[in-house]
């Protein structure tokens, strides 16, 4: 296993975990009428700094650990195979982050709150990052 599937792998855990767990809870909140209908925009503000503190701190520190670990590996750079496999998964994540951008748009015919079409384009792109992950790790296990 080369160290940008390692990489891949840790990425995909860190983001699944922490905005998996974020939407689940948002979701179960929001089942159980624990979140009002019209959420001001403003009460996104320090959860998606909050996130994006948290995620920095994880993908660093197991980079890190990563990189001391398999130092050898990460020097080698990444070869032709690994840009091909980056290539195709940016492709398909490209429409998958467009698809999610269009529906979070058309959140707006039927006036949706802010709050709301903010977490559809936060959702988006994260859908599109475990999808790129995704699609990377089949193609690193298939080959290009």
């Amino acid at each position: 296993m080369s160290f940008e599937e390692k990489s891949n792998l840790a990425t995909l855990v860190i983001v699944s975990v922490i905005f998996g767990g974020y939407f689940i809870s948002l979701a179960s909140q929001a089942v159980s009428g624990g979140l009002p209908a019209d959420v001001p925009g403003a009460a996104f503000g320090p959860v998606f700094i909050g996130l994006s503190i948290g995620l920095a701190i994880w993908m660093t520190l197991v980079h890190i650990i990563l990189g001391v670990l398999f130092s050898k590996e990460a020097e080698a750079g990444a070869d032709e195979r690994d840009r091909q496999i980056e290539t195709r998964a940016d492709a398909g994540a490209g429409y998958v982050l467009g698809a999610g951008v269009f529906a979070a748009l058309f959140m707006l015919v039927f006036n949706v709150s802010g709050y709301w079409i903010a977490h559809a384009l936060l959702a988006a792109l994260v859908a599109s990052e475990v999808y790129k992950g995704v699609r990377r790790a089949i193609l690193y296990r298939l080959g290009v």
